[in-house]
Order: structure tokens, then sequence, then C-alpha cells
């Protein structure tokens, strides 16, 4: 996981997420003293990333590397984004209805600062929409929908951002 991470001795963020090293698969945590109290085994918490670009600011629930490299420019990672709904269908979450228009263009914002600003390889972002009623316990309590993130995306979502921008 690449994200932002406090540690729970002093309450003290690791700073910028960029600069956080998190390991390889099966690390979850990063690997770094925690700076305000020196504790070399601090017991980091994971938090959503705040971002902002031109006056538009969010939270990303996950931002997953899934291709580790020695190289950061050769890392590829994806943007995980989870949704609750009440939409039901027959006591399943109706499959054809995602995603939302709005959400689709949340995550593909996400997706543009996070390669813009950061210099993260995101290749694709995945909307996973859970049911707000009851836990998941099964692959029919949530709808996962996927989609690749192309250097057409990064360009038509550069485009819409400076139209924004412009319009005030």
């Amino acid at each position: 996981l690449w994200g932002d991470w406090k540690c729970s001795h002093c309450i003290r963020k690791a700073g910028d997420p960029k600069k956080v090293a998190v390991g390889h698969a099966g690390c979850l945590k990063p690997t770094v003293i925690c700076e305000t109290c020196r504790s070399n085994t601090p017991d980091w918490e994971y938090e959503e990333v705040t971002i902002e670009y031109n006056g538009i600011s969010g939270h990303i629930d996950t931002i997953l590397c899934i291709k580790w490299h020695k190289n950061p420019r050769k890392r590829k990672y994806i943007i995980v984004d989870y949704k609750t709904t009440g939409t039901m269908f027959n006591g399943h979450l109706n499959h054809g209805k995602y995603p939302y228009r709005g959400n689709f263009i949340q995550i593909s914002l996400y997706c543009f600062v996070m390669k813009e600003k950061y210099g993260l390889n995101i290749t694709g972002f995945s909307l996973v929409y859970v049911d707000r009623a009851k836990p998941v316990r099964s692959i029919k309590d949530y709808v996962p929908v996927h989609q690749k993130w192309t250097d057409e995306n990064h360009k038509n979502m550069g485009k819409k951002l400076d139209w924004i921008a412009k319009r005030g």
C-alpha cells in the first residue's frame, strides 16, 4: 500500500506519502523510524491519501502497488475506491448500474493527480461497490468495476481539468 501513515505512539504523520517506503509484497506498513518519537518499532496506521490539485481536493481510499520494482519508475499502481450503496436487486447488488458517472469522474481525477503530481505509474482503477446494509461475507456482497488507465485517459482528464479551471 502506498499512502499516508501515522505513528500510533505520537500520532505524527510520516509525511509526504511519496517519501514513505512501504516495502514489498506481504509488508503493508512502512519500515521507517518515526522522526518525532524516534521509535524504531512504531505501530503505523494507514490513513486515506489526501490530494489537492488546482483547488480540487479528495481522499483516496487505497493506492495499491501491483508490480514492485527496485526502480520506482518501473512500479505499477492501481487506485481503489470503495463506495457504499443501497441499490439492491433480488437481494443482490444491481450489477448493471455501475459505475455511477460521478464515481467514474472522481476516480479518474485521482488517477490523473497521482500520475501528474506524484509521478506514480497508474495503470488502472477499481471502484468497489458494497452494500451499506450488511458486511461483506461473499462475492455477492460487492461489485468491483475495473478499468485500465491509459495515456489517452490521462490526456482527456487533463483537458477536462484545464477547462474547469478556466471556467473558475
